[in-house]
């Protein structure tokens, strides 16, 4: 699914927008879509938003490798993408981690606290690039 959504839907917002402005978006739309999964009753609905979901991964995935390269120097960019790169291998493994202690509490609590995540980290990037 990402990969649709970024042969898709990434080609076409990078003609038109810049990176700042598709991650003040994107960011934020990722948070949406984990607490619609956070408030799901009925199975009928995780057929649709997966899909928005997968979009806005792809375009904070994207968009946010291309921030980094747009902003470092040339000599320190190989640098900084390999510290890009350890950065999302430490967010993979801390969810993981951390989810098992908090589904302890409730079954649906990582889903909550994921997006809170992702909402507060779309207001740091807005305070960092306006």
């Amino acid at each position: 699914m990402i990969i649709l959504a970024q042969s898709m839907v990434v080609r076409r917002l990078a003609k038109k927008l810049t990176e700042v402005q598709v991650l003040r978006f994107a960011i934020f739309g990722a948070g949406f879509c984990l607490l619609l999964f956070y408030f799901i009753n009925n199975a009928f609905w995780l057929y649709y938003i997966p899909p928005f979901l997968a979009i806005f991964m792809a375009l904070n995935k994207a968009f946010s490798n291309s921030l980094i390269s747009k902003i470092v120097t040339q000599d320190k960019l190989g640098e900084a993408m390999g510290i890009n790169s350890s950065a999302n291998a430490l967010a993979n493994l801390i969810p993981a981690i951390m989810s098992g202690y908090i589904a302890s509490h409730h079954a649906r609590l990582p889903i909550l606290v994921g997006s809170i995540i992702m909402f507060i980290s779309g207001i740091i990037f807005r305070k960092l690039y306006r």
